[in-house]
């Protein structure tokens, strides 16, 4: 067998690896940002077409209505780094799909000297003023508009679920399947997307939701 020793530094070359992928071919590039977000649109249609009952002209426009209300939503506020209107309802409510988990105290406070921020680029302090320009220079404000273009979907799931049903706990579920929810997956795919095939986990949630949405209609 491979020793655990050697198992782990494997591992951790793999992870490292994908994780760069992702640097710089997902999050922090345009082109990919505005593709993604065409490709998580077209699976807002589907999906909450066939809850309406299908792509009827007046569904396709109720679902366009709430999808571009959805934007002020969601980018309101992308200057302080808080969240607004029914993106903020939204996250309050559990629908948020996102996380960040980090066991490193560095990357912790990080975080936190974010979160203390007034303005995302009103820096506390002359260190945090040069990580300012750090993640101008690596294109972060790249990565946060694309997590807004992300949560817009989302935002116009919840208020097309409102005229669906009365119930909250249904409302936040449709939501977060209104696109892909990243945050979703089983341990084997989630370990496939981190160490060998980045983009395995939002491939085979893209084709489960296709075959759902056929099943409903």
């Amino acid at each position: 067998g491979v020793p655990a020793g050697s198992a782990t530094g494997i591992a951790n070359i793999l992870s490292a690896s994908m994780n760069a992928l992702r640097f710089v071919a997902v999050e922090r590039n345009p082109s990919y940002v505005l593709g993604g977000h065409a490709r998580d649109v077209a699976a807002y249609m589907m999906n909450m077409g066939s809850q309406l009952g299908g792509p009827t002209p007046r569904n396709t426009a109720r679902l366009l209505g709430a999808l571009l209300s959805s934007y002020k939503d969601a980018f309101t506020g992308i200057h302080t780094g808080t969240y607004h209107g029914d993106a903020r309802e939204l996250i309050r409510r559990g629908g948020g799909v996102f996380g960040w988990f980090d066991p490193d105290p560095k990357s912790i406070k990080r975080e936190v000297d974010d979160l203390r921020r007034r303005w995302v680029f009103v820096p506390n302090n002359p260190k945090d003023a040069a990580r300012i320009l750090f993640n101008l220079a690596t294109l972060k404000p790249v990565k946060e508009v694309g997590h807004r273009f992300e949560l817009a979907p989302h935002v116009a799931g919840l208020k097309v679920a409102r005229s669906i049903t009365q119930d909250p706990v249904q409302q936040i579920a449709m939501a977060r399947e209104a696109s892909q929810d990243l945050s979703r997956g089983g341990r084997t795919a989630k370990m496939l997307s981190r160490y060998i095939f980045p983009f395995f986990n939002p491939a085979l949630q893209g084709t489960s939701r296709l075959v759902l949405a056929a099943g409903n209609n």
